[in-house]
């Protein structure tokens, strides 16, 4: 959590020292008639200040557990969310305002994209305010110019979907977004809720096909599916939309899972690089290697791979 005394002693030096540099500027203006009343000096150590302020709090700050989205109802959503959770930094106003609902800013494919998503938005000039637990890629999405309002998703039930919806439609109206884009199957009755009473578009980003048993499950679904558009990474993900959620074609775009080209670059890797990567993984200089990108846990389908891998029957091949 970023620290309350370093954010408020921030804030504190900058109003202090305004008045000495509006007096600064105004001698200077008495002196020389060409000379601006303000330059850049104070835009300069506002950011630094910023950029301190992070650095400190990302020392103090605690990466939050990954693990799965709570249907417990409504015991776990009694703490309050200090308003001292939000972290504000300068955006430029260029483009759209978007409020961005995540559990977390981990590894996972919904903290991905929002992560990808909000820094592309920013840097194009948009105004961007994420809502979430936190997670290890805060820091730098801080340093890309995204605010950052901590919070963790109530419960499902009643009182839970209440406070969740009160707490986005501030978040809506303190930021003046006009689109809410929430990333999986976050509170989405929350969501549309709070859309609806800030005359704003919902949009969810929907990572892949969920399981409709167990109790209220059904009926959060369906509340997903009530966004105004959905993204989905595949065709499957798409029919599962139409087949189970009954949501039509024309609000829903396939968007597949990319990656930096200019990062990811085959031709910025060195032949001594790939030689000594072949030899600390044991694989024969004249094999061919199959490579499966993905986090190993069992719905990614690992265990499929490696079964269709030893029916090939194919010599000089490596599986990674």
């Amino acid at each position: 959590m970023l620290d309350k005394t370093a954010l408020e002693t921030t804030a504190a030096e900058e109003e202090e020292s305004t008045p000495v540099e509006a007096e600064a500027a105004s001698e200077s203006a008495e002196d020389t008639a060409d000379t601006p009343e303000t330059g850049d000096d104070g835009e300069t150590s506002s950011s630094d200040s910023t950029e301190e302020t992070a650095e400190t709090a990302e020392a103090e700050t605690e990466e939050p557990s990954s693990s799965d989205e709570s249907d417990d109802g409504d015991e776990a959503s009694e703490e309050v969310i200090p308003p001292n959770s939000l972290t504000v930094v300068e955006q430029q106003d260029t483009g759209p305002n978007v409020l961005m609902v995540v559990k977390s800013l981990d590894t996972s494919q919904s903290g991905t994209s929002a992560f990808n998503m909000a820094s592309h938005l920013a840097a194009s000039g948009g105004a961007v305010t994420v809502m979430s637990e936190g997670g290890r890629n805060l820091q730098t999405l801080l340093r890309r110019k995204v605010t950052h309002v901590e919070w963790s998703a109530p419960g499902e039930g009643p009182i839970g979907r209440m406070r969740a919806s009160r707490r986005l439609t501030q978040s809506m109206e303190s930021s003046g977004a006009s689109v809410i884009h929430a990333f999986g199957r976050i509170v989405p009755g929350a969501v549309r809720s709070a859309a609806d009473k800030r005359s704003g578009r919902m949009i969810v980003s929907v990572p892949g096909t969920y399981s409709l048993k167990g109790w209220g499950v059904r009926g959060r679904t369906e509340a997903m599916g009530r966004a105004d558009h959905l993204i989905v990474p595949s065709d499957y993900v798409r029919l599962w939309l139409k087949d189970e959620l009954y949501v039509p074609d024309d609000k829903i775009s396939v968007i597949a899972p990319g990656i930096d080209l200019a990062h990811f670059n085959p031709a910025a890797v060195k032949a001594q690089r790939m030689i000594e990567l072949a030899r600390h993984h044991g694989i024969p200089e004249e094999d061919q290697v199959v490579l499966m990108p993905a986090r190993l846990v069992e719905w990614k389908g690992q265990h499929s791979v490696v079964r269709a891998f030893e029916k090939l029957d194919r010599d000089n091949t490596t599986l990674i």
